[in-house]
């Protein structure tokens, strides 16, 4: 879902798919997981599209946050898609913008209002599996391939991951 997500943002952002193509023409496909604008455009297309949109909790406990109580068995939703579009935590959060993840220096910075993987205990065990394997991806794709956009931005369809509907490119041997 991510790199559909990904491939269709990128497609209307001639910039960042030029950008994309020098890194893929000129590093090595092992240093990809380590490439610090690969990482901005993964981490802005799971921002704007997140596989994981939210999840829940159960409280085993009585418990309390801030003015919040929740008693034992109550059901907690965090609603990531809300989270990393909310305008407290993101300037222009509905434009996908991968320089945003990068600092002055164009090194990748963390975000604290970004959990695509979830945190804490609970969080996924193979998000690093699946970081280095969009890295692995989005190098080797756009060493090959060019795409364009169709017009279409996909309609989201929430259920169990935040999956699009279809997704229409032009795509094009390089």
């Amino acid at each position: 879902n991510t790199l559909s997500w990904m491939i269709s943002l990128v497609s209307s952002h001639p910039d960042v798919q030029a950008r994309l193509k020098t890194i893929a023409r000129t590093t090595d496909i092992c240093d990809s997981v380590r490439n610090d604008h690969i990482n901005a455009v993964i981490n802005e297309s799971m921002r704007l599209r997140p596989a994981a949109f939210m999840t829940d909790r159960v409280a085993m406990t009585d418990a309390h946050y801030g003015p919040w109580t929740f008693p034992k068995g109550t059901v907690v939703l965090s609603f990531f898609y809300g989270l990393h579009r909310h305008e407290d935590h993101w300037q222009h959060a509905d434009v996908f913008l991968p320089d945003r993840w990068l600092d002055d220096t164009g090194k990748l910075r963390k975000m604290p209002a970004f959990y695509p993987f979830g945190a804490g205990p609970r969080l996924c065990i193979g998000n690093n599996f699946a970081m280095a394997e969009m890295c692995f991806f989005v190098h080797a794709f756009f060493g090959r391939f060019s795409v364009a956009s169709a017009g279409h931005m996909p309609n989201m369809l929430p259920l169990i991951t935040l999956r699009p509907d279809r997704v229409l490119i032009s795509m094009y041997p390089v």
